[in-house]
C-alpha cells in the first residue's frame, strides 16, 4: 500500500516507472526490483519465524522469468525450513494456466492448469469433443514436469449443458477417466465447478473415491503402465485407450526383492536412495504379506461407440494367474448416481444425491475374455484379482 512506511522508504526502487510517486491506494511493484524481491522474501521469512507455515500458493505469477525464479527458489527454502513438517508434507502450489516456465516452475509441488481452456467452452458445451487423450496428456501429464498437474475450471459449464450431455455422471466421468488414464490428480468436483448448484451435484465423485479407498489405489505398490506403452491388451476401437495400475506385493516379500524389475525408475536413482528403498520395503514386509496382487485396468472410450467389451488380456504377462482363477469387478460404474427432489427443513424443494446398484454394469471373466459394458465418452475401472 502506498501509504505504508515501507513504501515511503523504498517505493521509488519498487516501481516499474521510477518517476511514479503514488501517495495512496494499492500499488503493483515490479519483481525486477532486487530490493523489492528481498523485502518480499524477508516478510515471508519473518512470518515463518513468528507463526510457521507449510504451504504457499502463487496465482499466475507474472514478470521476468529469472526474477520470478529468484523469489520462488528462496521462498521454496523458507517454506521447507519449518522444522514441524517434513519436506514431503509441504504444499507449494502454482496456477499457471497454459504457461510452463521451468526457470521458476521447478520450485512447486503441484500446479493448477486449465483456466485458459474456458475460452473454447461455449454456454452450451462441456469438455467433450475438445479435451481428448492427446490434449489431456499435453496439458496435464504431470510426470513430464515432476509434480502433479490438476485440471482447473471455473464455472463455465452450464447445468443445461450437463443434462444435455447425459447428466452429472457422464460429464464427470469424461474428465475423471482422462485423469485416471494418465495417472494425474483426480478432479474432486464436477468440471468447471458448476455455478450455484451447491454441493450435491459434486457428490457424483463419491463413486470413484469409494473405489479408490476399497482397492487402496494410491498405495505405492501400484505401478502405472500408460496406454502408449502397454502391450497387455488390444482394444477393438481406434479411439479407445487402456492404462494399467499393477500391484504385486508378493514380489516384494522375499529376502532379496528385485526392486530394479519392480520399480521402473529404480535403476536411475542414486545408490543411497536405492539402499533406503530396500530398507523401507523390508520394513513393510508384514503389511505386504497381507495384501493381494491386483491389477486395475482403466479403459477410456473417446468415441460415440457403446456396447459390450470383450477383451483378451495377455494373462501370462499380467502375472496374476490363470484367468479361471481370477475375478473382475466394475469398481465405479456398478454404483449409479442421480439427483432426487426432496424437501428441506423449511419445506423448500432441493436436490439430494442418491446412489443405487446397477446390475447392468457388470464385469466378468468368460472364456478367458474380460467382459464389461462401455458407454460413449466414458471410462471403466476394472479391478482384477485372485478369487
Amino acid at each position: 500500500h502506498a501509504g505504508t512506511d515501507d513504501f515511503a522508504r523504498y517505493g521509488a526502487e519498487w516501481m516499474a516507472d521510477a518517476f511514479q510517486r503514488p501517495t495512496e491506494g494499492l500499488i503493483t511493484p515490479t519483481v525486477a526490483s532486487k530490493s523489492f524481491r528481498d523485502f518480499f522474501v524477508w516478510r515471508y521469512w519473518r512470518y515463518q519465524q513468528k507463526y510457521g507455515y507449510r504451504g504457499l500458493y502463487y496465482d499466475n505469477p507474472y514478470g521476468p522469468a529469472l526474477k520470478l525464479r529468484d523469489v520462488t527458489k528462496r521462498l521454496y527454502n523458507v517454506t521447507l525450513s519449518n522444522p514441524q513438517f517434513a519436506a514431503r508434507d509441504t504444499d507449494i502450489g502454482l496456477a499457471s494456466n497454459g504457461i510452463y516456465n521451468m526457470a521458476f516452475s521447478g520450485f512447486f509441488t503441484y500446479q493448477w492448469n486449465g483456466e485458459h481452456l474456458n475460452s473454447v467452452i461455449g454456454p452450451n458445451d462441456t469438455y467433450r469433443g475438445f479435451l481428448d487423450p492427446a490434449v489431456f496428456r499435453a496439458e496435464y501429464m504431470g510426470h513430464n514436469y515432476g509434480w502433479p498437474v490438476m485440471i482447473l475450471g471455473q464455472g463455465r459449464v452450464r447445468r443445461a449443458a450437463v443434462e444435455a450431455a447425459g447428466g452429472p455422471e457422464a460429464v464427470q466421468d469424461h474428465v475423471e477417466g482422462l485423469a485416471l488414464l494418465h495417472d494425474t490428480a483426480i478432479p474432486g468436483m464436477m468440471p468447471c465447478c458448476i455455478v450455484h448448484d451447491g454441493s450435491e451435484i459434486n457428490q457424483v465423485t463419491t463413486r470413484l473415491y469409494k473405489a479408490i479407498e476399497r482397492h487402496h489405489f494410491f498405495h505405492w505398490t501400484y505401478q502405472h503402465v500408460p496406454y502408449w506403452q502397454q502391450q497387455l491388451v488390444t482394444l477393438p476401437q481406434e479411439k479407445m485407450y487402456a492404462s494399467w495400475y499393477i500391484a504385486q506385493p508378493s514380489k516384494l516379500t522375499g529376502d532379496k526383492p528385485d526392486l530394479a524389475r519392480y520399480f521402473t525408475m529404480y535403476r536411475h536413482l542414486p545408490h543411497h536412495i536405492q539402499q533406503r528403498l530396500l530398507q523401507e520395503v523390508a520394513a513393510a514386509r508384514d503389511e505386504l504379506a497381507g495384501m493381494k496382487d491386483k491389477a486395475i485396468l482403466i479403459v477410456y472410450n473417446d468415441s460415440e461407440w457403446e456396447g459390450e467389451m470383450r477383451l483378451k488380456p495377455d494373462w501370462t504377462k499380467l502375472g496374476l494367474g490363470a484367468p479361471e482363477t481370477l475375478m473382475a469387478e466394475n469398481a465405479v460404474h456398478s454404483t449409479g448416481f442421480r439427483l432426487e427432489k426432496v424437501k428441506d427443513t423449511d419445506g423448500k424443494e432441493v436436490e439430494k444425491a442418491a446412489f443405487f446398484e446397477r446390475p447392468e454394469e457388470y464385469a466378468k471373466i468368460e472364456n478367458s475374455a474380460l467382459v464389461f459394458p462401455m458407454t460413449k465418452y466414458n471410462y471403466r475401472m476394472i479391478v482384477i484379482a485372485q478369487q
